[in-house]
């Protein structure tokens, strides 16, 4: 197989690199999943309304072709039983007192929202296949202490049937060691099984279903030196930049010019036509060329303006209500995330001291068991490993805590600059 031809293969047919990396996994964002199916082809549909309103306003021309037996008057000069005719007539609205200009103007107010909606999806898929992947990495975890957890325990109940076997332990002592270390094969199995359903969801995520990843990289975290700024200068860069607010701004601003082209949906209009036709018989009263201008006047229309104007109307209520409504949501979403950060970092001080001590319990069991003071290091190696699980928790929540924030503030949430830039409005 050749270059060009690896290079034409989608993302799906292409096998996952091993390890597989945060950041190429992150580059499956914006394939063709659903959820970004969807988005594009609601930003298709309004590029098509804009065109659909460009088209309204356009040159329309036609060819108009007949063929007719006729059985002409006893006075007419042609006698001739055929009447054959073709003419070619274009129209054009020149002027409808805004009506266009209004239909115009919601169109691309539309496609403004579309495209923030379009950029929200892929912002939340980022974040979505951030979160999958450190699930596998805590799923790995969680399967390394349990392992370690289930070796020690499979240690200790081989010594006691060895000890029993000698007469120095009952069968009762024995019994009890291996129920916990049958509680423990639970445990570890438990564990396998969230191994593999995080890497099918960490696949599904990607939108390549089929390939599971076996093992991953562990990720440079963004956020580690990040400072948290005070929640006002969060809201107001929330309320001014967050795409859901915007997208529904932009569609409060579509249906105020919806609103505006149903006002107008009375408005006399200007026609501009032109017409050249050719006839194989001779009448008095028709022309071979024709240019005009008419202005066409509407006196009733049943009340359909009035009707449309009065749910255009609703519409622009309505959107009203839901910017109201997101900008309510977004203040409770940002202090949310504001006070979960500051949460994680009081919590990741926490961890901190707790791999602290784990790693001096360690070193202390080492020692005594080099000394032949204890059996065996047993907890110690357990508690560092959970303590290390801990420690990864507080670490990937705290990456997508900031993730979610800087996408509620309308910034790139995998950006690797610093000063993150808005997209423009």
């Amino acid at each position: 197989m050749n270059a060009s031809t690896a290079e034409e293969k989608k993302p799906s047919q292409v096998a996952l690199p091993e390890p597989l990396t945060l950041d190429i996994a992150l580059q499956y964002a914006e394939q063709a999943h659903p959820d970004i199916a969807i988005a594009r082809a609601q930003l298709d549909s309004a590029l098509a309304d804009r065109q659909q309103a460009e088209a309204d306003n356009g040159i329309k021309a036609s060819i108009i072709a007949s063929s007719n037996f006729v059985d002409p008057a006893s006075f007419s000069r042609d006698q001739d039983n055929g009447d054959h005719s073709v003419s070619l007539i274009a129209r054009k609205n020149l002027y409808d007192f805004g009506r266009s200009d209004a239909a115009l103007a919601s169109a691309d107010a539309s496609i403004q929202g579309s495209r923030l909606a379009f950029q929200q999806t892929k912002y939340a898929r980022q974040i979505e296949i951030m979160g999958r992947f450190f699930d596998v990495l805590l799923a790995d975890l969680e399967f390394l202490r349990d392992n370690e957890a289930i070796a020690i325990d499979f240690i200790r109940f081989d010594r006691r049937q060895e000890r029993q076997r000698l007469g120095q332990a009952t069968e009762l002592e024995v019994l009890e060691l291996e129920s916990r270390f049958q509680q423990q094969r639970v445990k570890l199995n438990a564990s396998q099984a969230r191994q593999r359903a995080a890497r099918a969801r960490l696949a599904l995520a990607m939108n390549v279903p089929k390939q599971l990843p076996a093992t991953l990289s562990e990720p440079v975290l963004r956020s580690e030196k990040r400072k948290i700024p005070s929640y006002e200068d969060l809201l107001q860069q929330a309320v001014d930049n967050n795409f859901e607010i915007r997208e529904a701004r932009s569609r409060l601003e579509a249906a105020r010019e919806q609103l505006r082209a149903a006002r107008a949906g009375d408005n006399p209009t200007l026609i501009g036509e032109a017409s050249a036709q050719s006839r194989t018989r001779e009448v008095g009263s028709s022309d071979r060329a024709r240019i005009g201008i008419t202005l066409e006047i509407p006196l009733t229309d049943g009340g359909s303006t009035r009707a449309n104007v009065a749910k255009q109307l609703s519409a622009v209520h309505r959107w009203q209500a839901v910017v109201r409504q997101k900008e309510y949501d977004l203040r409770e979403q940002v202090l949310t995330q504001w006070l979960e950060l500051d949460r994680l970092r009081i919590e990741r001080q926490r961890v901190d001291k707790l791999i602290e001590f784990t790693e001096l319990n360690l070193d202390d069991r080492r020692l005594k068991y080099e000394l032949e003071l204890q059996a065996d290091l047993g907890n110690a190696m357990t508690q560092i490993t959970d303590a290390q699980l801990q420690h990864a928790r507080i670490r990937y929540a705290t990456e997508l805590a900031w993730a979610r924030l800087d996408a509620m503030l309308g910034k790139d949430p995998i950006s690797t600059d610093s000063t993150k830039k808005v997209p423009p409005k």
